[in-house]
């Protein structure tokens, strides 16, 4: 439902952008009009055995009728590319990355939030994690270096999980950064991320 919408969305400003560009394309074509018969009274081209401004308004049709083709395009190929990402996105299965807890990781959170579609949620629990302070851990002993080493995998899911949140929200471009982040750090998800990067 939440996919379906946001595709609805992705359109509707697609369209009212096409609409936008046709509104300028058609202010274009009439300056070019007034330009035209501003010129009339120019002789014939005796090469062309046309009027010069007639040439005009045929190349400025077949230029508005080119951009008119390319924004349709444009405009496919955007939502297919979008559709393609929410899908991938939501083929991930969170719950195989989540690291074993004790129900404290906010990774948990994340996760449940990501699987509810309740995405406004997930974001604010990402900005919630990155903004609190990195604990201080004991290197010195087993102990600490082991809750450091937890931490840092937490981070990367958490980077991870951004990414997913990218992909499911529509956004490939994003979502490829992220991830392309994520598979340049080489962490513990590089491989994910590279496989989630492959389906984009």
């Amino acid at each position: 439902m939440i996919i379906d919408e946001s595709i609805e969305k992705m359109v509707e400003d697609a369209v009212k952008e096409k609409e936008s560009l046709r509104d300028e394309f058609m202010e274009i074509e009439a300056a070019i009009r007034a330009e035209a018969l501003a010129k009339e009274d120019v002789a014939p081209n005796r090469r062309a055995g046309r009027n010069v401004p007639k040439v005009r308004r045929i190349w400025a049709a077949a230029s508005l009728m080119a951009a008119a083709a390319c924004l349709a395009c444009g405009i496919f190929f955007r939502v297919s590319d979008v559709r393609n990402c929410i899908s991938a996105g939501c083929d991930i299965s969170l719950s195989e990355l989540v690291m074993a807890s004790r129900g404290d990781s906010p990774a948990d959170e994340i996760v449940l939030a990501l699987d509810s579609g309740d995405f406004k949620n997930a974001k604010s629990l990402i900005s919630a994690f990155r903004s609190s302070p990195v604990p201080d851990f004991d290197l010195s002993g087993e102990s600490g270096q082991y809750q450091h080493e937890l931490y840092v995998a937490e981070c990367q899911l958490v980077d991870y999980l951004e990414a997913v949140l990218l992909m499911r929200q529509g956004s490939p471009s994003k979502a490829r950064k992220a991830l392309k982040a994520i598979v340049s750090g080489g962490g513990y998800y590089a491989s994910a991320a590279e496989d989630a990067l492959s389906r984009l």
